[in-house]
């Protein structure tokens, strides 16, 4: 019976001293692993810019009267509407590139001494242009008021900017942005002794167009279109491995 319990505990402590030998061991390889983790990757952002011009324009604006009667509100529109196209014909603009849009018009109400009466109908129509040609279209909208010297009730919109190449400079921009990624990985690594070994993961950020020297950004990206001259920002995230 002694021998029994003699040899019981000599198993026990066997049994004892390999748990502990292996939760030594373990906690040794958890470490280690923590340690891999935090220096075998790094996570840099890269970022490009560059100045663009707007390449097409689109500008347009809506005349406007009010007529007695439906009849009479035709005919006038139909006057004024030719007006102000032969008024942007004489600036340059031919006729078929001149679009037309539907004509809309609806009751007017005016208000008196808190009473609301009928007063005719008003109608409106909008005519607008696009052309590759900026300072064409940036002049016909500044100096359109001159319509109104006519009797015509015209109403002129901001002109449109836009950059008709944007899906070949984005391309551009993501490998700039890359490539200041890896600059900037390149550095913080040899300062901490070590190297970039490749690339483990690439995310890319929102494209931000604003007007040229404008700090705005925006979470969701932006695409500005009221300014002629604008500036692209692209932003990526990469984690490359250190060796």
């Amino acid at each position: 019976m002694k021998e029994e319990n003699v040899k019981m505990d000599k198993s026990l402590i066997i049994v004892g001293v390999t748990l502990m030998i292996g939760l030594i061991i373990a906690g040794f390889a958890i470490r280690s692993g923590i340690r891999s983790l935090k220096t075998n990757t790094i996570t840099v952002k890269g970022y490009a810019e560059k100045d663009i011009n707007a390449d097409f324009a689109i500008w347009g604006g809506t005349v406007s009267i009010i007529a007695s009667d439906q009849a009479d509100g035709y005919t006038k529109m139909k006057n004024q509407t030719e007006r102000v196209v032969q008024y942007l014909e004489k600036n340059g603009f031919p006729r078929n590139e001149i679009a037309i849009g539907q004509l809309n018009y609806y009751e007017n109400f005016e208000y008196m001494n808190n009473v609301s009466y009928k007063n005719g109908y008003k109608f409106n129509q909008r005519i607008s242009l696009e052309s590759k040609d900026i300072d064409k279209i940036t002049n016909i909208a500044q100096k359109s008021s001159e319509l109104l010297l006519e009797n015509i009730d015209f109403t002129s919109e901001e002109p449109q900017y836009l950059y008709t190449k944007l899906d070949d400079l984005k391309i551009e921009m993501l490998a700039s942005a890359t490539n200041d990624a890896k600059v900037r990985a390149e550095q913080i690594a040899k300062t901490g002794g070590n190297a970039i070994a490749g690339i483990n993961s690439a995310q890319q950020g929102v494209f931000q167009i604003t007007p040229k020297h404008s700090t705005l950004v925006y979470d969701y990206g932006m695409n500005d279109i009221s300014s002629e001259y604008k500036t692209i920002k692209a932003v990526v995230t990469i984690t490359y491995f250190l060796k």
